[in-house]
């Protein structure tokens, strides 16, 4: 996901809400640690790989997909254990000021500061409109809506996972499998099996949830990663479409030009020429 960090707090609210956004970013594979003080409230929601959070000396396991938040001026050590268990994460948060409107109206508790992702597909869904928003050539025009749309994450990510059914469960445990490795072959029918599901309820709960077809939430999850490694490696193109999944480069081109509007060699050039452009 080409997600660009974005600083929101300089820019002037038409239309004020009660908590407005200070920075958002997304941060794919995410290998490093970081060992600091943190200056404002912070919310990131870990999409796939696993790792830890040190606070106060005690040592929090993290495991995709969760939340996780973090108040102004403690003092955290976070991240992935290996480079095996990257992260794939989506990150904001807010000036110290706001702290007290984030408790008031519930979107976290002091003694729950961490919570499983049960939906991530709706949460995937939300974090792709706040990437597009991120991309507006008026900043101003969006960052209301930016705004809107985080404090949505939070409530539907707390909602969902006070909500979780079984089916919710079976679904959360597949799109997790997805995200972890997406260039797996994955058998649907198999898996549907073992998780104890039969695939006609399969289908119906899961069009509820996500509303693609398994087959198209995979295949967008792949393309994904695809553009990741177009735009970070020099790999060639056949390698990576054997990599995420596709046994036919030919095909994987096809699909990639439905899915991005363009062909993976334009996009890899579209990608080194903003990494060349003067910032």
């Amino acid at each position: 996901m080409d997600f660009p960090f974005r600083h929101w707090s300089a820019i002037q609210r038409q239309f004020p809400s009660t908590l407005q956004v200070a920075n958002t970013n997304y941060l794919s594979a995410r290998t490093f640690r970081i060992h600091r003080v943190f200056e404002n409230f912070s919310f990131g929601f870990i999409f796939k790989g696993k790792g830890e959070l040190i606070r106060n000396g005690e040592v929090i396991k993290l495991k995709s997909p969760c939340v996780y938040s973090i108040y102004p001026g403690e003092e955290i050590e976070c991240g992935p254990t290996s480079a095996d268990e990257a992260w794939d994460q989506l990150y904001f948060d807010y000036h110290p000021k706001y702290v007290s409107d984030i408790e008031r109206t519930g979107l976290v508790a002091s003694d729950a500061r961490i919570w499983p992702l049960a939906d991530p597909a709706n949460i995937w869904a939300m974090t792709e409109e706040l990437c597009a928003l991120s991309r507006r050539h008026s900043l101003r025009n969006a960052v209301d809506l930016v705004d809107r749309l985080c404090e949505r994450i939070v409530v539907e990510s707390k909602l969902r996972a006070s909500e979780e059914t079984p089916h919710q469960v079976v679904i959360s445990r597949i799109i997790a499998r997805i995200h972890k490795d997406p260039g797996q072959p994955f058998d649907l029918k198999e898996t549907i099996r073992l998780l104890g599901m039969s695939e006609a309820s399969f289908r119906r709960h899961w069009s509820d949830l996500v509303g693609v077809s398994p087959r198209r939430y995979l295949e967008r999850i792949r393309i994904q990663e695809a553009c990741r490694m177009l735009a970070e490696t020099d790999l060639p193109i056949r390698t990576i479409s054997a990599r995420i999944g596709f046994d036919d480069e030919f095909y994987f081109s096809r699909r990639f030009r439905t899915e991005m509007k363009m062909s993976p060699r334009t996009y890899r050039r579209s990608q080194k020429i903003q990494d060349l452009s003067p910032r």
